[in-house]
């Protein structure tokens, strides 16, 4: 997901969706392009990655998926 193409941002439309696309990407790494205000909502500021992502470590291990190198 690291080099998908960012969807667009809808907060311009709908001002409600501000907290629900910085979830999304503070959960599970969606870029959303042209958003105002993109930080981290639920996380912790110094956190890396998204763990709602499948190839984010559970328990501190690294995932492996078949695959991968």
């Amino acid at each position: 997901m690291d080099d998908a193409e960012p969807i667009a941002s809808v907060v311009s439309v709908w001002p409600a969706a501000d907290w629900f696309e910085r979830e999304a990407w503070d959960l599970m790494g969606i870029p959303i392009d042209g958003h105002p205000n993109l930080q981290r909502l639920i996380m912790d500021e110094d956190w890396e990655g998204h763990p709602l992502r499948k190839d984010y470590p559970l328990g501190g291990e690294p995932v492996r998926f078949s695959g991968q190198e």
